[in-house]
């Protein structure tokens, strides 16, 4: 006799929902267990009754019956469903606007709340294992679709302080929220997102803001860091400009000084002095362009074994030194060396055109062409 093998859960449930058979579906899903529904299954299952052309009077029974799954203790694995779907919108999102199919974009936008509706704790409840919330797997995935779509859900069934709490949370594994995720992710539609749900979540009462915002300066990402200050200089702090003091990130220091410009203004700050002895020249142009009078600073070097020295960093007496011709190739140098004194140049009072380097005893005069001009 020929060998007829037994059909798997899946391949029963699909038979069902295909024959639109009420009565087969309906012995076939009784018979499963929390956790022992692959959820590529789970979401084919429920991708077959959500489709256009399926009958709208059988879809609430096929999507109540599939959700359902495995009862009230199956919550674990409707988290990892939810996972997966959100996973897909961040797939969806990820293709530009012109490329996306709606329909598939809307799939799991739909399951996603189809879900929430069954089982409303899910988008408020971090995991019991790692405390990670659905927003927690929304920013990781880069996706504004389903932070908006479990915000929504939230707001419109808690109350109003709900949706700062849930979007605060903190995962156990790491004490992150959801916008420290995104932010290191450099998922900019999702940072915007997460911050219309809880536009003071950067504030005073939040312990961490700091910290976020200092990584989008570290990264050099402008545009995220827009969307954390949002034209609030309250939240600047003098790290981000020490942070900021690289070539590389001249848009956001000069994001930072139209901001803020104030920290640059304090005659205790030392950001010219630090962007010299770095050797960031461009840093050191907007600086001296922006405020001349930085030029007038100094620092104090404390030598052991004798008393305080004031070493001159820059000043515009360079008359005073020599100055020897400088050439259009030739390249910034000495970057660590101590310096006395960094003489500059302006001639007709156009752009900085003149690098001198003096070395701590006098001696081994650098120029060097600023590359600027």
């Amino acid at each position: 006799m020929p060998i007829v093998k037994k059909k798997t859960l899946f391949a029963l449930i699909k038979a069902a929902i295909q024959d639109k058979d009420k009565t087969a579906f309906q012995e076939a899903i009784q018979d499963v267990k929390p956790g022992r529904f692959v959820v590529e299954s789970w979401h084919e299952c429920l991708r077959m009754v959500l489709e256009p052309d399926f009958e709208d009077d059988d879809v609430p029974f096929y999507v109540k019956g599939l959700l359902r799954l495995g009862g009230d203790e199956n919550d674990a694995q409707r988290l990892l469903l939810l996972n997966d779907e959100i996973d897909r919108l961040g797939k969806f999102e990820g293709y530009p606007e012109d490329y996306r199919d709606e329909e598939i974009g809307d799939l799991p936008k739909r399951i996603i709340a189809e879900t929430l509706a069954l089982y409303p704790a899910l988008a408020w409840t971090g995991a019991a294992d790692t405390g990670r919330t659905l927003f927690h797997r929304a920013a990781e995935s880069g996706t504004s679709i389903a932070i908006e779509v479990i915000g929504e859900f939230i707001r419109n069934h808690r109350e109003p302080a709900a949706i700062r709490d849930t979007v605060r949370i903190r995962d156990t594994a790491n004490n992150q929220t959801a916008l420290v995720i995104a932010v290191r992710g450099n998922h900019l539609n999702a940072v915007e997102a997460l911050m219309r749900l809880d536009p003071d979540q950067l504030d005073e009462s939040n312990p961490g803001s700091q910290i976020d915002i200092e990584n989008a300066v570290e990264e050099g990402r402008l545009g995220i860091l827009r969307i954390l200050l949002n034209n609030r200089p309250r939240l600047v702090t003098s790290g981000f400009f020490e942070r900021a003091l690289d070539d590389k990130k001249l848009d956001i220091l000069q994001y930072l000084i139209d901001l803020a410009p104030g920290f640059l203004t304090n005659p205790r700050a030392n950001f010219l002095i630090t962007a010299v002895k770095k050797g960031q020249v461009l840093v050191v142009k907007l600086l001296i362009e922006k405020f001349p009078s930085l030029t007038s600073v100094y620092e104090k070097e404390e030598q052991s074994g004798s008393t305080s020295r004031t070493h001159y960093i820059l000043a515009f007496n360079s008359d005073k030194w020599l100055v020897q011709p400088l050439y259009k190739q030739q390249r910034l140098c000495c970057y660590r060396c101590i310096c006395l004194k960094i003489c500059l140049r302006l001639v007709d009072f156009g752009p900085l055109s003149e690098w001198l380097f003096v070395t701590r005893r006098g001696r081994d005069l650098k120029s060097v062409n600023n590359s600027l001009s």
